[in-house]
């Protein structure tokens, strides 16, 4: 790399010392041949020159061309855009085209704009066509003090960032908010599982959850709260626990002693007296009261 600055730094000193010396040609050479020649020379550099000039003010006009205002309020996938808000959108080509709203990436409203129980400033979003049809999603942080919101039967925290999705079939846009669902957010501390069976305190503690379809499972990231375990829980879409994987960062816990710190647990609730583990190390036939097992090997399928 940087023998190529090099390079271009001596190609451009031998450039300028010959554009110089055409300049000193021109004014001085009684040579017509020489004048002549120096006179095209300086010619091609301006041109050359004038054309770099033209394609910077090009790309610097269509890469500002995604920074827009909007100049009346805009509705787009059901999104209330106050007037005066500022919009990044996809760069247009040509000096007389239009901006297109409908392509925006990102949002600062004018004002504050009230998004299904919270008030927001902007949001991020990224649209596009699938195989079944159109999904959206949209990203935002609630503005004020941090506070819990309750959102389709979670406790949210409003100063975590908060995503929205809507998925729409049959070639049709969202047209209100109500087409979104929560897709993603922050739970609050006290967020957690009840089962009495398992481990110490008998409880996991969430602390974000996340979901890909507007009645399908929810994923939730489980916070250690100094529990000797982390990992991912599965609810279904009435929030009933489906399944968890756990993975252990204690020895020998209480219930289920297993000599690994580092031990992967896998449940289903379609098989509830069965947890599978992965571990190198001798393991014992319950944990918590559940049979275990290992993991069938691919060879073994």
């Amino acid at each position: 790399m940087e023998n190529l600055i090099l390079i271009g730094m001596a190609l451009s000193a031998m450039t300028a010392i010959v554009w110089i010396a055409s300049i000193v040609a021109i004014v001085k050479s009684k040579n017509p041949l020489i004048r002549n020649s120096a006179i095209i020379f300086n010619l091609i550099v301006v041109s050359l020159f004038g054309m770099y000039m033209v394609k910077v003010w090009q790309t610097k006009r269509y890469n500002d061309s995604s920074y827009q205002t909007a100049k009346e309020e805009l509705v787009i996938d059901g999104i209330r855009i106050p007037a005066g808000s500022k919009l990044t959108v996809a760069p247009q080509d040509g000096v007389s085209k239009k901006p297109d709203f409908s392509t925006f990436s990102e949002v600062t409203f004018s004002r504050p704009v009230e998004w299904k129980g919270i008030e927001v400033n902007g949001m991020n979003r990224s649209a596009y066509q699938t195989g079944d049809g159109y999904q959206a999603t949209l990203t935002m942080n609630a503005i004020g003090e941090a506070r819990m919101v309750d959102i389709e039967g979670w406790s949210c925290r409003s100063d975590g960032e908060m995503e929205w999705q809507a998925l729409i079939k049959g070639g049709k846009m969202p047209s209100s908010p109500a087409d979104y669902f929560l897709s993603s957010c922050m739970l609050n501390e006290s967020a957690e599982v009840s089962l009495p069976e398992w481990f110490v305190d008998g409880k996991l503690y969430f602390w974000r959850v996340t979901r890909t379809e507007r009645d399908g499972y929810w994923e939730v990231k489980i916070a250690s709260n100094n529990q000797p375990y982390w990992g991912n829980v599965i609810l279904d879409s009435n929030k009933q626990l489906k399944n968890f994987e756990l993975t252990l960062t204690q020895k020998n816990l209480p219930g289920c002693a297993i000599d690994d710190d580092g031990v992967t647990l896998e449940w289903d609730r379609d098989k509830p007296d069965i947890v599978t583990v992965v571990s190198s190390v001798d393991l014992p036939e319950l944990c918590w009261g559940k049979k275990v097992v290992r993991p069938k090997s691919k060879a073994a399928e």
